[in-house]
C-alpha cells in the first residue's frame, strides 16, 4: 500500500500591501518648492521615487519641470498619463515646437522633453519623437573658465569656508553635490582625505598634493575615485579644521531679569572624527553636512564679494580636465 503523500498547502492570492501612510512622506530638500503638491497624486510620488533612488538631485528638477510643463500647457500630470501613446507623442512634438517659438534654449527645451519622456514612459508609453534642436546660443554659450587672476581675486574675498570649497571644486575638481548632497546627509569626510591626520588639536598631512576620495555615494558616475588637493587647498582646509575645534564665542538672545538681551556665550569646539563632514553648513554647526544648495550660495557670495556677477559658482570646474594631466606628471 502506497503510503499518502503530503498535501502541498494552498497558495494563497497575492495581495498588494495597502500604502503605508509613513512611507508617503515629501522629501525635506524640497521645503520650499512650489510644485511640492503634486506629490500628492500617488502616481507622480511613485515616479518620483522611481527617480529618487538613482539621484536626489535629478528627480526633484524632474519633479519642478514636470510641473512647469503642466502649468505653461495648462494641463495636468493626471491627464497627460491618460493620453494614448500617439498622443502623446503629438503633445510632445508640439511642446517642442512651441517652446521653440516662445525662444526658449535648446537646452532648455531638451531638458523638458526628458522629463516629458520619462513621466510617459513611467505610464507605460515608450514615445518615439526625433527632433533636432538649433546650437546652443546665448547664455551659457559665452560662458568661460576663470582665469588664474580671476580666482585669485575670489579667493582673496572669500572667507576661509568659501576658500575650502572653492579649492575643493576648482584644484580637486569636485562637483558640487559632492562636496555635500541634496538632502545634506552625506559629503566628503574627514576619512576621505586618509594621508590627513588630526590629534590634539592639530591637523597634518603625510603629503602634499594629498589624495581626496570621492566615494560612490557622492560620485555622479556611482563610481569611487580618487583626485588630489593642492598644497594652497591643504592650508585652506588646514585653517579651517583647526578653527572648528577651536572654543569660539556667539551672540545669542536670552532672558535676563524680564528683558531679552544679547549675551555673548562661549561655544566649545568641535571635536573631529572620520565621519565629521569637511564643510559644515553654518559656521558653528557641528556634525551636519552641508546641503548641496547652500555649497552653491556661499561660493556665490564670495563671487559677488569679488566685484564678478556669474551665475554659476560650477564654472570653478572647467579648467580642472586641461589641468590635472599635467599636475599629475608633475607629481611623478
Amino acid at each position: 500500500m502506497v503510503p499518502d503523500q503530503a498535501k502541498a498547502p494552498a497558495m494563497k492570492a497575492l495581495k498588494l500591501p495597502p500604502r503605508a501612510p509613513s512611507l508617503h512622506v515629501k522629501p525635506t530638500f524640497m521645503q520650499k518648492s512650489k510644485y511640492r503638491h503634486l506629490l500628492d497624486d500617488p502616481n507622480v510620488y511613485r515616479w518620483f521615487r522611481k527617480l529618487l533612488r538613482r539621484s536626489p538631485a535629478s528627480a526633484g528638477k524632474h519633479l519642478s519641470r514636470l510641473g512647469w510643463l503642466c502649468k505653461h500647457f495648462d494641463t495636468t500630470p493626471k491627464e497627460l498619463a491618460k493620453l494614448s501613446k500617439r498622443k502623446a507623442e503629438d503633445w510632445t512634438e508640439d511642446m517642442i515646437s512651441l517652446l521653440e517659438d516662445e525662444g526658449k534654449r535648446s537646452s532648455y527645451i531638451s531638458n523638458l522633453f526628458k522629463t516629458a519622456k520619462s513621466w510617459f514612459k513611467h505610464n507605460r508609453k515608450h514615445i518615439e519623437v526625433e527632433y533636432k534642436l538649433s546650437p546652443e546660443t546665448g547664455l551659457y554659450a559665452t560662458e568661460k573658465p576663470p582665469t588664474n587672476d580671476e580666482l585669485r581675486r575670489i579667493l582673496d574675498a572669500a572667507d576661509i569656508r568659501q576658500k575650502v570649497a572653492i579649492s575643493l571644486m576648482a584644484f580637486s575638481g569636485f562637483r558640487d553635490h559632492t562636496l555635500g548632497d541634496h538632502t545634506g546627509v552625506d559629503g566628503l569626510k574627514i576619512s576621505d582625505i586618509p594621508e590627513m591626520k588630526i590629534a590634539n588639536g592639530t591637523v597634518q598631512f603625510n603629503a602634499i598634493p594629498t589624495f581626496v576620495i570621492c566615494r560612490a555615494t557622492i560620485s555622479k558616475s556611482r563610481y569611487e575615485y580618487r583626485s588630489l588637493l593642492n598644497e594652497e587647498g591643504c592650508e585652506y582646509l588646514r585653517t579651517y579644521l583647526t578653527w572648528r575645534m577651536q572654543t569660539k564665542e556667539k551672540d545669542t538672545k536670552q532672558i535676563v531679569e524680564g528683558k531679552r538681551k544679547t549675551v555673548r556665550v562661549k561655544v566649545p569646539g568641535e571635536t573631529l572624527t572620520p565621519d565629521s563632514p569637511i564643510i559644515t553648513p553654518t559656521r558653528l554647526s557641528v556634525g551636519t553636512h552641508i546641503h548641496t544648495t547652500n555649497i552653491n550660495g556661499i561660493i556665490k557670495k564670495a563671487i559677488l564679494k569679488a566685484g564678478y556677477d556669474w551665475r554659476r559658482s560650477c564654472r570653478y570646474r572647467l579648467p580642472f580636465g586641461c589641468t590635472l594631466p599635467i599636475f599629475l606628471c608633475d607629481c611623478n
